[in-house]
C-alpha cells in the first residue's frame, strides 16, 4: 500500500513503483473515474501503438479497450488456431 497526501489543488503523485508496474511514463494520459468503492486511475491506451506487437501504426483496430494492428490480429488468430 502506498500513502500519499493530496495537495490543495487536488493533485496526488503516483508512486514510481506503480508507474513502472503499469508502464506509465511522464506525459502519458490517464483516465480518472470512480465507483461506489473509490477512485480509479487507468492508463489510456496509446491509439497509435499495437497492444500485441508494440509497433507504432496509423492503421489500428479497436478491440475492447486495446488498439491492435493487422499483424497483431494475425498473431491472435494463430494462437486461437493452435488451441482449437
Amino acid at each position: 500500500m502506498h500513502t500519499r497526501k493530496v495537495t490543495k489543488e487536488g493533485r496526488v503523485n503516483i508512486p514510481v513503483e506503480l508507474m513502472r508496474l503499469f508502464d506509465i511514463k511522464e506525459e502519458d494520459s490517464v483516465t480518472v473515474t470512480h465507483d461506489l468503492k473509490g477512485i480509479r486511475i487507468l492508463k489510456q491506451a496509446d491509439q497509435h501503438r499495437c497492444a500485441i506487437t508494440g509497433e507504432l501504426s496509423d492503421k489500428l483496430y479497436k478491440v475492447g479497450e486495446a488498439y491492435i494492428s493487422k499483424e497483431g490480429l494475425e498473431i491472435l488468430e494463430k494462437g486461437r488456431r493452435i488451441k482449437s
